[in-house]
């Protein structure tokens, strides 16, 4: 039994569908600074074949995280 991968732009477009999703649903519109970095690290993820190691680390730290509350 031999399981059947989909074709690659299939599954390219898959990923970059749930990272916006994750984008539109954790990031608020408002911070600019933060959508631009989620959104950075979702679209790396075109580059995941040709440059693997860009896209992880542009994809690593999606979105800046909070300042330390005192």
């Amino acid at each position: 039994m031999s399981t059947r991968r989909p074709p690659a732009p299939r599954l390219g477009a898959a990923l970059l569908a749930a990272a916006l999703l994750d984008v539109w649903v954790h990031v608020e519109p408002g911070d600019r600074i933060a959508m631009v970095c989620a959104l950075l690290g979702a679209f790396s993820l075109v580059l995941r074949h040709r440059l693997p190691v860009l896209t992880y680390l542009l994809a690593l730290p999606a979105t800046p995280s909070p300042p330390a509350r005192r």
